[in-house]
């Protein structure tokens, strides 16, 4: 068994499920998929390994890993038919429960959230992490297929808190805030 931490939070914030980083014992690896609390990551041998996996201060931590062929494939379809039952869930998220997760994502953020030079893509991503919670599931998963799924959902929830005054939107500013934060 084989343990990294790898500094992945770029590549969690730009949706995407790839990152290469180095190993403690200077191994370089590439993180290939995450599920659930699962990763997949690879050496430059090629040699790829199911791990157990978790954010840890902004860092991915990998633990736990066993080469892929030591995998049973009954626990890999497990996890990608898990995956796949949460993104059919995801799009098809009813707005009003978009609308609360969103309003508590923001709450968790300090109510205001600034928004300086991101673009729409990067917003929806920091959205769909910081959602995850209040949706009830890890924000660790995330990555473009999910970000994806939920993009309507969020989209509809922040127009509906903009209609209803419970999010002001300063442009000048480029800050987001929710104005019913106790």
């Amino acid at each position: 068994m084989r343990t990294w931490a790898l500094c992945v939070g770029f590549a969690l914030m730009s949706g995407a499920a790839s990152g290469q980083d180095f190993g403690p014992d200077g191994t370089r690896m590439d993180l290939r998929h995450i599920a659930g609390d699962r990763a997949v990551v690879s050496d430059l041998q090629g040699t790829s390994y199911v791990c157990e996996f978790r954010i840890d201060n902004a860092a991915a931590v990998i633990t736990g890993c066993a080469p892929l062929r030591h995998v049973s494939r009954a626990a890999l379809a497990a996890a990608a038919e898990e995956r796949e039952a949460l993104i059919v869930a995801l799009s098809n998220l009813p707005p009003m429960v978009a609308t609360v997760a969103v309003s508590g994502a923001l709450r968790d953020m300090g109510c205001a959230l600034r928004l300086g030079d991101m673009d729409d893509q990067e917003l929806l991503t920091l959205l769909t992490v910081a959602a995850a919670p209040h949706l009830g599931f890890d924000p660790a998963i995330v990555d473009e297929e999910i970000v994806e799924a939920v993009r309507p959902a969020i989209d509809e929830a922040g127009d509906i808190l903009v209609d209803q005054g419970r999010l002001v939107i300063n442009e000048r500013l480029k800050v987001a805030t929710l104005t019913d934060c106790p």
